[in-house]
């Protein structure tokens, strides 16, 4: 599958409408003259097929374009500097939202060496298009209608790419087409022999492979490669091949890639102008959990991320089988050591996860007092996420030494996300109903000075809706997530989202509903002014249901129900193909059966269950960035919490066995920040 683009790493999103308002008592235009038309015309023709309308962003720089595709899986991006017209004026900042089949319809009508003239008046409706002969007086005059795109609009980071191609734009049309005759993806892999393009499919493989070459007769012949490090992705040939559409604009092309992030593909034009096009790897959403799960997410939604990984296992365990090994504590302060050094280590977040031994939360402590420590100086400038990582379902996965030290850092973190089972652990408070609940959140917020707390994935008794079931229940129809920020006196104020439950379990449900929340609280915060304020706590006027926390988790669990609504469906599909596979080879089997042979059955349909329940967060993740109107949130609104019977004097002790001094621990410091630890 494709990974979508907005995922993989392209950040800092926003919203522009295509066209501005006028300025009163201002008359402002704009006027660029091309002196070949047939420039324009082959712009478009390489980009038509992957968009259908999008802005041209006009200012005295030049002419840009960045637009994705339906299925966010690519994006183009176009710049025509100034120098390319003459003359070029813009008297001030505006986009012209066309659509390019009315353009190039428009366009058809010149002649390639036609001198084209782009006019606009200020605040426009149409955009005027002349075209003039170079052989003749003719002068052609067309009108497009202007249209008001809403389009989203990516930062797209400065990239030290890992291996860079430079190579003929013919040759890579020639590649791309000739591997298409035989597969839908290819893979790429740069070293230092050289870079291969690899195919396989249904009528067999094929690859190409180029090493650097130069031919001193023909310049445009050469071969470059750049490698830092070695390079291996796989990427879909439709999308490459309508990339080669853009051939004739330059007699190069250059190819950069570096491990999970989107290759670019540049066609450089005159003047310093260019054609890029962004491509999303595909990555199989296998084993899309942990920090590949958080950390992909949280790039897709515009954070830069730094990712210490506490266990390298070759997939996650769900499979009952695995590979690789869990990180010691030496090495987790080693990886952070070497941020701090090179001076990487200005986060406003960190995340932390799944801690593979008491040494490795004690490592993570380390880090989290040394990150709130750097931004003491200024409130709100670091924020600790902690997920303390557990268990579930009644079930305890660490060892029991691990559980003191998970308290030990809960005065340190601004937000927790334990499930109802870690809730448990960690109020020392047997959760029944929403009674008990509140006690647990109360001793929490009072004892331990935690600001935010949200307990996810709680099974509320459908036939009254306040008994909670407890943490072992399997398959409930409905979750409720409920959560809390502290008022001034640690009081919970408590709400409540009810949302749907699918009868399937899904691996990394809790990483998915973490790195969602890091983006969207601070988005949440930051419309609501906190990021200044310590922890980003409200204040105590502001009801339970318009916490900003409140408004992140509408948004969290929104994008979440969609994503692993497709995955279930996706699931389905697989598991049905599994049935008819085994259905077709149970003749052969015998009626008795061996029961080793039923074992090995049993153990390979686990795995196809595990592998085609894998969250399909990459190639939905327009889903994770809420690209919709909004409209099916209100499925997802978040209601207070009124709650009788809870116990007041809850939390006004700390235990005295947890050692908090001891530790070094203490009070929670003013000032608070993102290094993602999972």
């Amino acid at each position: 599958m494709t990974t979508d683009m907005k995922k993989t790493r392209y950040p800092n999103s926003f919203s522009q409408t295509a066209r501005h308002l006028l300025q009163p008592h201002t008359i402002k235009m704009l006027e660029a003259r091309l002196e070949q038309a047939n420039l324009l015309k082959k712009v478009v023709d390489a980009i038509k097929n992957l968009v259908q309308d999008c802005n041209f962003d006009c200012n005295d720089s030049g002419i840009a374009l960045q637009a994705m595709d339906n299925s966010h899986v690519a994006l183009v991006s176009m710049m025509l500097k100034s120098e390319s017209f003459s003359p070029f004026r813009c008297d001030r900042n505006i986009a012209l939202g066309i659509n390019l089949t009315s353009l190039t319809k428009v366009l058809r009508c010149a002649q390639n060496e036609d001198i084209l003239t782009l006019k606009a008046e200020d605040a426009p409706d149409v955009v005027n298009f002349t075209f003039e002969s170079a052989q003749s007086d003719r002068i052609s005059e067309y009108d497009i209608k202007l249209m008001d795109i809403d389009q989203e609009h990516l930062g797209i980071p400065e990239t030290d790419y890992a291996a860079t191609i430079t190579m003929p734009s013919t040759e890579f049309q020639r590649i791309t087409r000739d591997l298409m005759a035989l597969s839908e993806s290819v893979a790429i892999e740069c070293t230092k022999e050289g870079v291969k393009f690899s195919c396989q499919g249904d009528i067999g493989s094929g690859s190409v492979t180029l090493r650097q070459h130069t031919d001193v007769e023909k310049e445009e012949n050469n071969v470059e490669i750049d490698l830092s490090e070695p390079v291996s992705l796989t990427f879909s040939l439709k999308y490459l091949s309508n990339f080669t559409a853009a051939t004739g604009l330059s007699s190069k092309v250059r190819l950069c890639l570096s491990n999970e992030v989107p290759l670019l593909v540049e066609y450089s034009l005159s003047n310093n102008s260019y054609l890029r096009f962004y491509l999303a790897p595909k990555i199989g959403d296998e084993d899309y959990v942990g920090n590949t799960m958080a950390t992909f997410i949280m790039q897709a939604l515009g954070c830069e991320v730094s990712a210490i990984n506490t266990v390298h296992y070759s997939n996650h365990t769900a499979y009952k089988q695995v590979k690789g090994r869990k990180t010691t504590a030496d090495e987790i302060l080693e990886l952070y050591e070497g941020l701090k050094q090179s001076h990487l280590n200005n986060f406003d977040v960190l995340l932390s996860g799944y801690m593979p031994s008491a040494e490795a939360v004690q490592a993570v402590g380390k880090i989290g007092r040394d990150l709130r420590l750097n931004a003491s100086v200024k409130p709100g400038s670091f924020f600790w996420v902690l997920d303390p990582v557990m268990g579930d379902q009644g079930r305890c996965y660490v060892p029991e030494d691990e559980i003191p030290q998970y308290k030990a850092l809960l005065r340190e973190a601004d937000l927790i996300l334990p499930n109802q089972f870690e809730a448990e652990l960690l109020s020392e408070t047997k959760i029944t109903n929403l009674a008990t609940l509140a006690t647990a959140l109360q001793r929490l917020h009072r004892s331990y000075h935690i600001p935010h707390i949200i307990i996810t994935s709680l099974r509320l008794d459908p036939s009254d809706n306040t008994t909670i079931l407890p943490s072992s229940t399997q398959n409930p129809s409905h979750l409720t997530v409920i959560g809390s920020t502290a008022r001034a006196d640690h009081s919970p104020r408590l709400f409540r989202i009810d949302a749907p439950a699918y009868p399937l379990f899904f691996s990394g449900t809790g990483d998915m509903f973490a790195a969602l929340t890091v983006a969207r609280l601070r988005e949440e915060c930051a419309r609501a002014g906190l990021l200044g304020e310590a922890s980003w706590r409200s204040r105590d006027d502001v009801t339970p249901a318009e916490l900003p926390l409140a408004k992140a988790a509408e948004k969290v669990l929104e994008s979440m129900h969609v994503v692993l609504g497709k995955t279930a469906v996706e699931c389905e599909k697989e598991m049905q193909k599994v049935a008819a596979e085994e259905s077709r080879l149970s003749g052969s089997i015998g009626a008795d059966g061996d029961q080793e042979a039923e074992r090995e059955r049993e153990f390979k349909r686990h795995l196809r269950r595990m592998r085609a329940s894998e969250v399909r967060v990459v190639r939905n993740v327009g889903d994770l960035l809420l690209l919709d109107d909004g409209t099916q949130r209100e499925k997802f609104a978040a209601t207070p919490v009124v709650v009788e019977g809870m116990d007041t004097e809850a939390g006004k002790k700390i235990p005295d066995e947890l050692g908090v001094t001891d530790l070094g621990v203490g009070q929670k410091s003013e000032g608070a920040m993102q290094v993602e630890t999972a």
